[in-house]
């Protein structure tokens, strides 16, 4: 027995696959940018260097928010074109 199927190459299906594949990574670099966020707080609360409060606030939100799905979309730009064609799967009972 033979089956053979043709398997249409899909982008949303490919970035939720990697959005799932890379969520651990993603929550550290959220914790990650949570932290910078909160010392940013506490070097306005203490009066620290105007410019590492800014850089540090900056960088907190851009980590958090931004970095996961800039990854995401850069993986799926990365893929082949030959994977973009499509593929037939053929299965084969022995």
């Amino acid at each position: 027995m033979q089956i053979t199927m043709w398997v249409p190459y899909d982008e949303r299906r490919l970035r939720r696959t990697i959005a799932v594949v890379m969520r651990p990574q993603v929550r550290r670099m959220r914790i990650m940018g949570g932290i910078l966020l909160a010392l940013g707080v506490l070097l306005i609360a203490t009066g620290g260097p105007l410019e590492l409060i800014v850089m540090t606030l900056v960088l907190g939100v851009l980590i958090a928010t931004v970095i996961g799905p800039l990854t995401a979309s850069r993986a799926v730009r990365m893929q082949s074109h030959v994977i973009k064609d499509g593929f037939q799967m053929t299965l084969t009972a022995r």
